[in-house]
């Protein structure tokens, strides 16, 4: 029996809804040609059909962007600015808008390489998510999905918060370039699970490289065909 995860807001019908993240796969991945390149080997498959590449980039859910917002950064303020480029009733704005962390709620390392604006920001989101008893969501930036930022991954017990979840993130776009986040494009890739206990076992075990070599070549897509097991969200 499939679990279910509830997305609510009073903006149901006004904003784009979260959907299954197979929804939000990129176009260009979509385009790509499968290589079977039987003179170099190392062509002979591309990201194409790499099956833990697409689990990854199908898990779980996307919650969207809500409306087009315009991102710049302002050279004379030396800040970050954001508007909208469509009406949005007023009451509404504080849970669609952009805002903003204080420096000294983060530590200096968990600023990334790629962050172009050092300060942390923040999306404000519509929706409340409800999981079932004892299941939690991991909220991360799109998988393998190229974004202006990177958001600060979070989880939260999303059985019992019965509120709006707000997602940190730094600017990594180039801040000469204007970025508009479009209406419906991909904002945050939410992933539930169920809470559990586990134990860590470190084993020692004996490597038998023609035993290993066997299984990878017994046949092409040797981990879709002997090992995967397909994922469902709807």
């Amino acid at each position: 029996m499939s679990k279910v995860i509830k997305f609510t807001s009073v903006l149901e019908g006004f904003v784009p809804s979260p959907k299954a993240s197979s929804f939000f796969i990129p176009d260009d991945y979509k385009k790509m040609t499968p290589k079977n390149s039987k003179r170099d080997p190392v062509e002979a498959k591309s990201v194409k059909k790499c099956i833990p590449f697409l689990d990854a980039l199908t898990i779980g859910y996307i919650i969207p962007f809500p409306i087009d917002m315009l991102v710049y950064y302002d050279k004379f303020r030396r800040r970050m600015n954001w508007e909208y480029k469509a009406g949005m009733p007023k009451e509404y704005e504080d849970i669609t808008n952009i805002g903003t962390h204080s420096d000294g709620q983060v530590y200096e390392s968990l600023v990334p390489k790629e962050a172009t604006w050092k300060h942390v920001l923040k999306f404000n989101q519509p929706w409340v998510i409800q999981t079932p008893p004892g299941y939690s969501c991991i909220f991360t930036s799109p998988f393998n999905n190229r974004r202006p930022y990177k958001l600060i991954d979070g989880i939260v017990d999303t059985d019992t918060f019965p509120l709006h979840i707000n997602f940190p993130f730094y600017w990594t776009a180039d801040l000469k370039e204007e970025v508009l986040l479009k209406k419906g494009d991909p904002m945050v890739q939410v992933i539930p699970f169920q809470r559990e206990e586990w134990q860590q076992e470190t084993v020692s075990e004996d490597f038998d490289k023609r035993h290993y070599l066997q299984l990878r070549s017994k046949i092409d897509d040797s981990y879709k065909t002997q090992w995967w097991e397909k994922k469902s969200y709807k």
